[in-house]
């Protein structure tokens, strides 16, 4: 790891990163990831971008001897300010490279970028590799319909499929207990999500196992850039894959429940529902603390130096260091609650899941299917939704980024599981209608908990995305001098914290209706697809900001103002455990200090005997020493 800081370039210790296909390629000795950083390793001084980024991005830099020059990174590396340098003298052998990957269209800077990125996501490489003449593509299933530009809807926006043997190998090579029902995978210049397409629908047929001779059917639509290799075997990598994965209440989540929930007059039923589930997240906080099993099966998630299950069956809670470290936990959980504003939905009301398509073309609009597994029993235990439920994901800045629609039994769709499909008909895919989402990997929420499901809901926004065509358009030939502009422009306009943070503080006094809500929100839209799309999002205008932050943001530097609004209840209540948890822990820790240990030990007549021989031999070696 290397730190380049307004002043220094500071060499850090090797650091362990998950594997990638870029790493795998280039080789590791010839790498470096390199950070802009300010001295005290916080975000990089806005004044210095321009003359450090460009200085290292374009002219390279110099490490022992050796000369890196900027070779590209994933997309999350990207918005970290971080990128891949390559050990190179000549800076047009990164363009070979780049040439060797695969066929990218002339677009946006920081599309290019983003597709060379693909190469650097963080990845589990499959033993078996894969043939493109074992890769079929498929056109993507389009709606009627045409959004506010023109363009048709995509139903199957970034989701293939996977025949069930090569799945099946696939949990082998990550020694999982299961067959997952869908993975998020990286191919080629194919991204997105496959999942296992058993029934005799569409392309079905021609998967390997069924009867055909493919490993996998992807959509167009999941083709980024043409990778040409005369049919050579290439790598196939694993980003995640579907398993219970609990879900999250975070704050603008809440507020835009409560929002809903006041314009369908549920409001008290919502807040008596969120007021229980804090006190049942308090219960399990305190737990362990008072109850062994739960002791130990907290202490069990903790980093472990040593064996727990050997000495699990002793009452280990009386232990001061294990005990120590378990009050720790306690205040760690109940600070973050405090902090954070967030809640755990319980697994048996809400899960964190992949989206897919429905292949069989039976879902209707307004129609989703989901069966959800045990993490204790993912091969028996299928529990099946069939009920009103609510779907959401972030960011959220609508109202109507949370859809109400109804899960229903479609048999054909039984063996998925852990994974929401989504119906591949209607008049606008729900994906969009959720946040402008699609299906290539975005995760959803979906909750089905029937006091926090409002007898209103909100039109979805329009997410039609905005005219770039005024944004230069590069070769590879050009990236290199344009890509280091594009990363000095998203380092001083990328303003999508101060966006979010901002919406959220008028979501407390406001409706999301809110004129000021809506104009925020559109600017948020924007924001966040800025480091692919290329396209700023407009700044914040004066008014836009708040004059007084809720007290729930802890912006301490801030002027604060409390209020009614559930949030603020919420803050209060974790405040107060949270003093409540951290002064049982010094009184705990004063209590060992203190505590006379000398009545645990006992003391036997040959300690007696042992300590007078050793009381006479000192006073032996005292005399002839004066």
């Amino acid at each position: 790891m290397v730190y380049i800081t307004p002043t220094r370039i500071l060499l850090g210790l090797e650091e362990a990163v998950k594997d990638s296909r870029g790493i795998r390629m280039l080789k590791p000795e010839n790498l470096i990831q390199v950070k802009f950083r300010d001295e005290n390793f916080s975000t990089f001084p806005l004044e210095c971008v321009q003359q450090i980024f460009l200085r290292c991005c374009l002219g390279g830099i110099n490490i022992a001897g050796r000369q890196f020059h900027e070779f590209g990174g994933s997309s999350s590396l990207f918005r970290e300010h971080g990128s891949y340098f390559y050990a190179t003298n000549d800076k047009t052998a990164i363009i070979r490279w780049w040439q060797k990957l695969g066929q990218f269209k002339i677009e946006a800077p920081s599309k290019v970028g983003a597709r060379i990125g693909q190469y650097f996501t963080s990845a589990m490489q499959i033993t078996m590799k894969v043939r493109q003449s074992n890769v079929q593509v498929f056109n993507d299933i389009m709606s009627n319909s045409k959004d506010s530009k023109g363009n048709f809807f995509c139903f199957s926006d970034g989701v293939g499929t996977i025949s069930p043997d090569f799945a099946a190998q696939i949990s082998r090579d990550l020694q999982l207990p299961y067959i997952p029902s869908a993975f998020q995978i990286r191919y080629a210049g194919h991204k997105g999500m496959v999942f296992i397409d058993k029934e005799d629908y569409r392309q079905d047929k021609q998967l390997f196992g069924n009867g055909g001779k493919y490993l996998l059917c992807f959509r167009k639509s999941q083709q980024k850039f043409v990778v040409e290799n005369n049919d050579e075997y290439l790598d196939f990598d694993v980003v995640n894959f579907s398993t219970p994965t609990p879900a999250n209440l975070f704050p603008v989540f809440t507020a835009m429940l409560d929002s809903l929930a006041y314009c369908g007059n549920t409001r008290m039923k919502l807040h008596e529902r969120l007021r229980q589930l804090q006190y049942q997240r308090f219960l399990e906080i305190i737990k362990p603390l008072a109850i062994n099993a739960q002791f130990i099966k907290t202490l069990k998630t903790l980093p472990q130096y040593f064996q727990i299950s050997a000495i699990e069956d002793k009452f280990l809670i009386e232990e001061p260091f294990l005990r120590s470290m378990i009050e720790a936990k306690a205040v760690s959980n109940a600070k973050l609650m405090m902090s954070k504003c967030q809640l755990q939905f319980p697994m048996s009301l809400a899960r964190a899941v992949f989206g897919i398509m429905d292949p069989t073309g039976i879902l209707n609009h307004g129609e989703i299917f989901f069966k959800y597994s045990e993490p204790s029993s993912l091969s028996t235990k299928i529990v099946l939704i069939q009920e009103k439920v609510g779907i959401t994901k972030g960011p959220i800045y609508h109202a109507g980024d949370i859809r109400f629609l109804r899960a229903v039994d479609i048999p054909a769709l039984h063996h998925l599981s852990d994974v929401l499909v989504f119906p591949s008909r209607g008049f606008r895919p729900h994906p969009d209608e959720i946040g402008g989402g699609d299906l290539d990997g975005d995760t959803y929420i979906i909750f089905w908990d029937p006091d926090l499901i409002p007898n209103w809901e909100a039109p979805p926004a329009d997410y039609t995305a905005p005219s770039v065509e005024h944004i230069e358009k590069v070769d590879l030939y050009n990236l290199q001098d344009k890509h280091p502009h594009f990363r000095v422009q998203y380092a001083k306009e990328n303003n999508l914290e101060q966006i979010s943070t901002c919406h959220l503080a008028h979501l407390v006094t406001h409706q999301p209706f809110h004129k000021d809500c809506t104009k925020i929100a559109k600017k948020g839209e924007i924001a966040v697809n800025f480091s692919k799309s290329g396209l700023a999002a407009e700044p914040l205008e004066e008014q836009e900001k708040p004059g007084y932050w809720p007290k729930f943001m802890m912006k301490s530097h801030e002027p604060a103002f409390t209020n009614p609004h559930i949030l603020s209840d919420f803050h209060e209540r974790a405040t107060s455990f949270y003093y409540l948890i951290q002064n049982g822990q010094n009184e705990a820790l004063k209590h060992r200090k203190i505590q006379d240990n000398l009545k645990h030990i006992q003391i036997t007549e040959f300690d007696k005997d042992l300590f007078l021989q050793y009381k006479a031999e000192k006073n032996v070696s005292f005399f002839w020493n004066s």
